[in-house]
């Protein structure tokens, strides 16, 4: 599968649009925008700017979402809380990520001179709760339009 095609499928997942409805706002049969997220057809670059129009409009009037700056992103959690217990799936997917930074961070600062604060220099379960929550929002926000950003990346060459 190509880079575009690989993001361009993922985005659409992760926006919650089908395939049916993609389709719809390309003027292209379900068939041809198959072929496009396999890789077996090229992804005009109108198509792109459509489609990506698409999902940030499909993201937008998620219930809860806070727009790109303005907040959490699509956590459902209050902004300084989290509960992996009570978590949705994306919310322990950008936990995960957190939790992977947050331990690489730790291991490689030394490397680089740099020494932590105590609060933080610690295991992930005893990082303090406001810091983690804000690094699992972080994480929530990136994981939420790094599909965008990849295609966009991949298309104009960057």
């Amino acid at each position: 599968m190509g880079d575009v095609a690989g993001y361009m499928r993922r985005a659409r997942v992760a926006a919650r649009v089908t395939l049916r409805e993609l389709a719809a706002a390309l003027g292209e049969s379900a068939v041809v925008v198959g072929y496009m997220e396999r890789g077996e057809a090229p992804w005009p670059t109108s198509h792109v700017a459509v489609a990506i129009s698409l999902f940030a409009e499909r993201d937008s009037r998620e219930e809860g979402y806070v727009a790109p700056g303005g907040g959490v992103g699509p956590l459902r959690t209050l902004p300084g809380r989290f509960d992996s217990h009570h978590a949705t799936p994306e919310e322990r997917h950008a936990e995960r990520l957190a939790r992977l930074f947050h331990e690489t961070y730790e291991r490689l600062a030394p490397e680089y001179g740099y020494k932590t604060r105590e609060a933080s220099a610690v295991p992930w379960e005893q990082v303090p709760e406001r810091n983690r929550a804000l690094m699992v929002a972080t994480c929530a926000e990136l994981l939420e339009v790094l599909p965008q950003w990849l295609a966009m990346e991949v298309l104009s060459g960057g």
